[in-house]
């Protein structure tokens, strides 16, 4: 009973950090090409841009509070 007691206190104390794990963000692939992309194409583009600088930037807020 002891053995599966401490076996309990060391799977709770090992959750926070499976939860507080860092997951880096992967680089957006197929941009548009600037020389012959219509408008619409371009802002496709700079919307994936935007969403992988944010993501960069929670990313390195979780490594500095890990």
């Amino acid at each position: 009973m002891r053995f599966l007691i401490t076996v309990f206190f060391i799977l709770v104390s090992w959750v926070p950090l499976a939860q507080a794990a860092c997951i880096l963000p992967l680089m957006p692939q197929n941009l548009a090409d600037g020389a012959v992309a219509d408008v619409d194409e371009m802002n496709v583009s700079k919307r994936r841009v935007e969403r992988y600088l944010d993501d960069s930037q929670r990313y390195l807020k979780c490594l500095d509070t890990m």
